[in-house]
C-alpha cells in the first residue's frame, strides 16, 4: 500500500478517473483538509485536493458522481438545486471549473446507470422522455453537445411488449461493438432472460 489518502470525514462511494484527477463522492464535508460539499477532485498522484469545487446545492441523501470524459463530470442523486435549473437529478458539470454545463435530463427521472464511452454517454433509468425526446429506459447523448443519438435499445418487458419503464437498469458497459446492459427487466426482444442483454450499436438485440 501507498501513502496516497485524502483522509474524507465521511465515507466516499464513487471514484471517476479522468484528466490526471480522481473525482470523488460521497458524505463527507472536508477531505484533505478542504471543504467540499460531497464532490470533490484529487491529484491522481499526491491525492492533494485540488481547486475544482462545483457550487451546487445537493437537496437530498443520495450523491454518485456518475461518469466522467476529458471535459464533463455527470453527477447523479436525489436532487440538486444549481442557478438556473432549478431541483434536478443529473447535473452535467465542466471537468475544469465545476460550472453546471446542463442538467442532462429534461425532468427529475431517476437514473440509475450512466457510462460514457468516447463521446457518447449512455445512461439508464426510469423515464420514457429524455432530452426532449421519447425515450424508454435507455438513452445515449453526445458527451460533448447532449443532443441524443439514435441509439433505441429495442429491450422489451414481459409485462408490457412496448414498453420498459417500470424496470431498473443498474449497469451499462459500452464498448466499440456493443453495449452490455443488466438489471431489473425481463425479456429482451424475443429472448426471455435473467437481467442481461448485450445490445448492438444500432440498438438490435445479440
Amino acid at each position: 500500500a501507498t501513502d496516497w489518502n485524502p483522509n474524507a470525514n465521511a465515507y466516499v462511494n464513487t471514484l471517476r478517473v479522468a484528466n490526471e484527477q480522481v473525482y470523488v463522492s460521497g458524505r463527507f464535508s472536508t477531505i484533505g483538509e478542504q471543504e467540499r460539499q460531497r464532490l470533490a477532485a484529487l491529484d491522481i498522484r499526491s491525492g492533494a485536493v485540488t481547486e475544482w469545487n462545483p457550487k451546487i446545492t445537493i437537496n437530498g441523501e443520495e450523491l454518485a458522481v456518475a461518469a466522467v470524459n476529458a471535459s464533463t463530470v455527470y453527477v447523479t442523486g436525489s436532487g440538486f438545486s444549481a442557478p438556473g435549473h432549478g431541483f434536478v437529478r443529473h447535473l452535467a458539470l465542466d471537468a475544469t471549473t465545476g460550472a453546471v454545463i446542463d442538467s442532462v435530463s429534461d425532468r427529475t427521472d431517476l437514473i440509475f446507470a450512466f457510462a460514457t464511452l468516447e463521446n457518447t454517454t449512455y445512461v439508464g433509468g426510469q423515464f420514457d422522455r429524455f432530452g426532449g425526446q421519447d425515450r424508454v429506459t435507455f438513452a445515449a447523448f453526445d458527451s460533448m453537445t447532449g443532443s441524443l443519438t439514435n441509439w433505441i435499445p429495442r429491450v422489451q418487458t414481459q409485462d408490457n411488449p412496448y414498453f420498459n419503464l417500470f424496470q431498473t437498469p443498474t449497469v451499462i458497459l459500452p464498448t466499440s461493438e456493443a453495449i452490455y446492459i443488466a438489471g431489473e427487466f425481463f425479456s429482451h426482444g424475443k429472448v426471455l432472460g435473467a437481467g442481461f442483454a448485450i445490445v448492438n450499436l444500432d440498438g438490435s438485440l445479440r
